[in-house]
């Protein structure tokens, strides 16, 4: 496991807790207002919820005191206090009719706060988009609310005496919905003083939820894919160069269906620009990633060290063909070797009458140009899209140079295969 990477138990032991903490979070205002006989069914569930969020408790005591003294400080001073409440079981411990005692069950809702723990963490993870994250969270925070406001319409006893159960709910989240949002129908009002004051208060909130959440929208979906924003602009400016140029339409079209491709297969990202950006440890951790299996394989490259095959990857250069692009003619002197990341290329006679073999994803070609500067015994075209690395002449002996024993073993396999070829 990498590190700083979350343990699966872990990720686990907090979507759990979320999702306890959720059911919470809307069954104990509903049974604030539908008062259920205490049968054995609820007060297992009670149990269950003490049960749960004590183990909770449990297992983050343990998680900070396996981090070191000062996250177990930090937990003592802070979260324990959270987690401590949550346990407590206040359903099975007040059985009285004072409703103000009841409400003692509310402060479970503390627990909430994990919840927002887990969604800030969530937005750091790299798989996951931070917009689609912040809207799922904007969205859970305003269907909560609803939740709780339409429980306080319910309370203070504005529904409808007729409506009983389900009913008497959805049309509480009815008047919320059309109060928070500031549509306010009128059919439903407010008859006495506390259900006046409480719908004032509703309303003063809806209008500040209801600007908020409208700024939010409209932020998030503008910032839901900014690489795609950016591209588009990127495009914009060379398709109104190519037009300002005059070039050609069916150049044009090959040029913007090179960056289509870019944008499906990269999101638009040249390789070379953001490996440049990075610290020299990390550019070279990815780019060993990226290619040490196919550079391995190279016969030239069997038994050299693994510092030389990282300078020899930190140096090539990424580069993208286009379908039937030629990467090789027969006949011309070559100085370069290839490496084909993601694509196909066909090796034809200089006639292009004759295919000789295709080469596919992790296989090479050109190896003998880095040894001899002969000439191209082939041509060599792509099939499709080609994602290939190059490596030249010049680099490759720069680079072996710093390495005098395997320096003197490519010079050794050179004039073999000088010999081999008659030159």
């Amino acid at each position: 496991m990498h590190k700083g990477q979350m343990p699966r138990r872990k990720v686990m032991w907090e979507v759990v807790t979320v999702v306890v903490t959720i059911y919470a979070a809307i069954e104990i205002p509903l049974g604030m207002v539908f008062p259920v006989i205490r049968t054995a069914t609820v007060l297992i569930v009670e149990l269950l919820l003490t049960g749960f969020f004590a183990a909770d408790l449990v297992y983050r005591y343990r998680e900070a005191c396996a981090q070191g003294p000062e996250a177990r400080a930090r937990y003592l001073k802070s979260w324990i206090w959270i987690d401590g409440l949550a346990t407590i079981p206040f359903g099975t411990v007040i059985a009285t009719p004072f409703r103000a005692l009841r409400l003692l069950r509310l402060l479970r809702l503390v627990k909430l706060l994990r919840v927002s723990s887990a969604a800030n963490r969530l937005k750091n993870v790299q798989i996951v988009n931070p917009s689609v994250v912040r809207m799922a969270v904007l969205m859970f925070w305003i269907l909560l609310t609803a939740h709780f406001v339409a429980i306080g319409w319910i309370a203070l006893d504005a529904v409808d005496p007729e409506l009983v159960g389900s009913a008497r709910y959805l049309q509480a989240i009815y008047w919320t919905s059309t109060t928070l949002t500031t549509i306010g129908y009128g059919d439903l009002t407010p008859v006495t003083a506390p259900q006046t004051i409480y719908t004032i208060f509703i309303q003063i909130l809806g209008a500040g939820l209801y600007g908020f959440v409208i700024g939010n929208i409209a932020s998030l979906i503008a910032n839901i894919d900014v690489a795609k924003t950016q591209f588009r602009e990127k495009l914009e400016r060379i398709n109104t160069f190519l037009r300002y140029r005059a070039i050609p339409a069916d150049l044009q079209t090959r040029v913007n269906d090179y960056y289509e491709y870019l944008w499906n297969s990269r999101r638009g990202h040249e390789e070379a620009t953001i490996l440049d950006e990075l610290p020299l440890s990390l550019r070279t951790q990815i780019a060993f990633h990226i290619n040490s299996e196919i550079i391995e394989k190279v016969p030239i490259f069997q038994g050299a060290g693994e510092q030389l095959i990282r300078d020899v990857i930190l140096n090539l250069q990424a580069t993208v063909f286009l379908p039937d692009d030629y990467i090789v003619r027969k006949g011309e002197t070559g100085r370069e070797m290839y490496f084909i990341s993601r694509g196909s290329v066909r090796v034809v006679s200089g006639d292009e009458q004759t295919v000789y073999a295709t080469l596919t994803d992790g296989q090479f070609f050109g190896e003998i140009a880095l040894l001899l500067a002969t000439e191209r015994t082939a041509t060599i075209r792509a099939n499709d899209y080609c994602d290939i690395y190059r490596l030249d002449q010049d680099t490759f002996n720069r680079i072996i140079e710093r390495y005098p024993s395997f320096a003197e073993h490519i010079r050794e396999h050179a004039e073999q295969r000088r010999q081999e070829m008659g030159l």
